[in-house]
């Protein structure tokens, strides 16, 4: 299952950044065109404009399966559910072991390691000396954050998130995404997928131009108010994005498209000043 998500990951029209020509937005469009872009850049539509450059047919194909959007009622709904509450909530205590690994000495483990705590039918117990000392001196900590996650089998199952949350973190530090301590709250994720869901409903007709900017704009307040720049609304929608799909591929590509957003000129995020 792995190698066939990176290759459908690889085969996404996202190896540059799609500008649509001839675009003029208001700058309260634009600032919202710009979040939207975090999301757009990986999924390769245009990340100027408030159309997709996507075919109305794609959308209508991917919508109804992904989102649960083939009208406007259900949009509404996704809408509403997006900026009363998302998924920032649930995401707040993996963020907090992000932080709190971000924060902390940790090794990837050896593999002859997790071997040996096999042998005593114990899961995926992947320590090394080092993390060992995390677990005493952070037991409390972490105990709470297994009771937040619901893992039963406290010190087994959250044992098995720190690996791929190091990886990633590490991922993160290599490419200077942004500053993981930072970032207090998850907003940054239901806000971008809210201006996306907005653009492509827009798109399909199932809002009036007029209407996008008061569907698109319902957390705009709240994203100033919660993050100083777009770099670190940046990274806090990877770290959600991590946490919601870990898969090795789409980490891969969302941290290429990401850092190619980062990097252009162009991009709105470098044009459209973040307050």
């Amino acid at each position: 299952m792995g190698f066939f998500n990176s290759l459908a990951y690889d085969m996404m029209d996202n190896d540059k950044l799609h500008y649509k020509e001839n675009v003029v937005l208001t700058h309260q469009t634009k600032w919202l065109v710009a979040l939207s872009s975090i999301l757009s850049s990986f999924n390769g539509d245009y990340v100027n404009a408030l159309e997709t450059g996507k075919s109305d047919g794609h959308l209508t194909d991917s919508l109804p399966s992904i989102w649960g959007i083939a009208d406007r009622d259900s949009f509404i709904e996704q809408a509403t559910w997006l900026t009363q509450e998302g998924q920032r909530s649930k995401y707040q205590p993996n963020l907090e072991l992000v932080k709190l690994l971000n924060e902390s000495t940790f090794e990837k483990p050896l593999p002859i390691i997790g071997k040996l705590f096999y042998t005593m039918n114990m899961d995926e117990l992947l320590f090394t000396f080092t993390n060992i000392k995390l677990f005493f001196t952070q037991k409390p900590k972490l105990d709470q954050l297994s009771d937040a996650l619901g893992l039963k089998r406290k010190t087994n199952k959250i044992n098995m998130l720190l690996p791929i949350y190091q990886e990633w973190l590490a991922t993160i530090r290599r490419k200077k995404l942004g500053n993981v301590s930072a970032i207090d709250s998850l907003l940054a994720w239901d806000a971008v997928r809210l201006v996306n869901i907005c653009r492509w409903s827009l798109q399909l007709g199932y809002i009036r131009e007029i209407e996008f900017v008061e569907y698109a704009n319902q957390l705009t307040e709240d994203v100033k108010k919660m993050y100083q720049s777009w770099d670190e609304v940046i990274v806090a929608y990877a770290i959600a994005g991590f946490i919601w799909n870990s898969d090795e591929g789409r980490v891969k590509n969302m941290v290429r498209t990401l850092n190619m957003l980062k990097k252009d000129p162009q991009s709105l995020i470098n044009q459209v000043p973040f307050k």
